[in-house]
């Protein structure tokens, strides 16, 4: 149960007279609840109020009483909203602030406007999400590597990507630090594989360039060459300013003599609409996988992101070995992986963690969890706000 609210986009704890309120968005089984939420609102049932309190600060309702830091009170005293309290039963390290307040913000908009006048301690989002706002001042930033994957998609029944070597090519041509450094502003790490570098799996031995000249090699055996040259259109959501960048570099990067490769930017909906009916030839996609780095609804026959009609027993055996664990069966996966080059992985995002300087010592957010380890924050509140 608790494992289906996360918390989304924009996170943001208010400290006022010695309080500290909570602003979220939530995410319910994948799908963002439009708007932001205290669990007092009538459209957010008391238990998905109760889960997004676990997720804030893990504690899960099956632990015992003593192991529990904060309880969740829906009930609390009029004009005063639902509250998590520190549980006078907790056997654990003493914790930083006794109530917690959860509160409600109208929007992202509003969030930043909080945030920028101190009304607003600590915001949590993606610095490179589709309406990215940059919050300028005396700003501490941490970011936090996501399970968010970029990836270049190609559609298998279009010549020459049906030709594995050319997408093998392809993959190995693309320069992703760039894509990171130089578009996202640093806000990702580059991956030419579907895990994540941060994780111990991750064999950088499989990485590989492609230069030029095997790249140009490639097309030519598949048949594209300055004689008889081909053009190729690469999809995106015109709505992100950072993808229509990203897609913009891969366009340039995989143009050849033989190749050109255009962007088209279309509305999210027709975008959409368009890889369900598979009328593209490469494309621009996001996708946040599973911790387990799960990349079956993408390779697998029939998988519910398989746009390009990749199949390959094979490879899905080797994911689902994969799955159960151990470095040995992750090397055969991304080697297969490589071999066959069913889609392009690009890059893993970061999210941005944010606090005004000096306000926290002991942060250490990750990608689930942003405010992970809790209990050791220190706080430094000024008069006006403890």
């Amino acid at each position: 149960m608790c494992k289906k609210i996360v918390l989304s986009a924009v996170a943001a704890l208010l400290i006022t007279a010695a309080n500290l309120n909570l602003c979220c968005s939530v995410l319910v089984n994948g799908r963002e609840v439009p708007g932001f939420y205290s669990p007092t609102r009538a459209d957010i049932l008391s238990g998905i109020a109760y889960e997004a309190a676990c997720e804030l600060l893990p504690d899960t309702p099956e632990l015992p009483l003593v192991q529990r830091r904060y309880s969740l009170s829906l009930h609390a005293p009029e004009n005063d909203g639902a509250a998590l309290t520190a549980n006078p039963h907790w056997q654990g390290s003493s914790l930083p602030l006794e109530r917690i307040a959860l509160a409600a913000v109208k929007d992202n908009d509003t969030a930043l406007s909080r945030f920028a006048s101190r009304s607003v301690h600590f915001l949590c989002l993606d610095p490179t999400g589709t309406g990215a706002r940059t919050v300028g001042g005396a700003v501490e930033s941490t970011d936090v590597p996501t399970a968010a994957m970029q990836y270049l998609g190609f559609n298998l029944s279009r010549t020459p990507l049906n030709d594995t070597a050319v997408r093998r090519a392809m993959s190995g041509v693309i320069d992703r630090g760039t894509l990171v450094s130089s578009l996202l502003s640093g806000h990702g790490t580059a991956a030419q594989l579907p895990i994540a570098p941060q994780d111990a799996d991750y064999p950088k031995t499989y990485e590989y360039r492609t230069t030029a000249e095997e790249y140009a090699a490639a097309l030519e055996t598949a048949g594209v060459t300055a004689a008889r040259p081909r053009s190729l259109t690469l999809l995106v959501n015109e709505e992100n300013a950072f993808k229509r960048a990203v897609a913009e570099s891969l366009c340039a990067q995989l143009t050849t003599a033989a190749l050109t490769v255009t962007v088209r930017e279309l509305p999210w909906g027709e975008y959409a609409a368009a890889l369900e009916a598979g009328s593209f030839d490469l494309y621009l996609g996001e996708v946040r996988l599973t911790a387990d780095w799960d990349a079956g609804a993408l390779l697998d026959a029939g998988g519910a992101l398989n746009y390009g009609g990749f199949a390959s027993e094979q490879l899905s055996g080797l994911n689902d070995a994969f799955l159960l664990g151990g470095n040995a069966s992750a090397e055969r996966y991304v080697k297969g992986f490589a071999e066959e080059t069913p889609f392009a992985p690009l890059l893993f995002k970061s999210k941005t963690v944010l606090t005004p300087s000096g306000l926290v010592d002991g942060m250490t957010p990750t990608a689930s969890d942003p405010f992970y380890g809790f209990a050791d924050w220190r706080f430094h509140l000024s008069g006006s706000e403890s």
